[in-house]
């Protein structure tokens, strides 16, 4: 899902401390991978979220500001929070080993 509607939280030194969201964390699955994804003049974030073992569904945030971008590239941890419940979860980008593709799905 496409997730247009979240803010960028900072602390008092203007530092990213969390993605803000509402209503859109999946109930019921835990977090899977966690990529950047590059296009032509922005990142977006890919969180993947898993259920029963399986991959079943996937929350990109577009065109994420550059000190934002930083701080995943740099191996440092993002939260997503959802304010409609106040649940959170951690991002962090894997290792910058290439995505396998198996059976024409990412």
């Amino acid at each position: 899902m496409l997730i247009t509607g979240y803010m960028v939280g900072r602390d008092e030194g203007g530092a990213c401390i969390a993605l803000v969201v509402r209503d859109v964390l999946p109930v019921g699955c835990s977090t899977g991978r966690c990529h950047l994804v590059r296009k032509l003049n922005r990142q977006d974030l890919v969180q993947e979220f898993v259920q029963d073992g399986v991959p079943s569904d996937w929350l990109m945030f577009p065109d994420l500001p550059a000190d934002v971008v930083a701080l995943l590239e740099n191996g440092g941890e993002l939260k997503i929070t959802d304010a409609a419940d106040d649940s959170t979860i951690s991002c962090v980008i894997e290792s910058a080993a290439p995505l396998k593709v198996t059976g024409g799905m990412l």
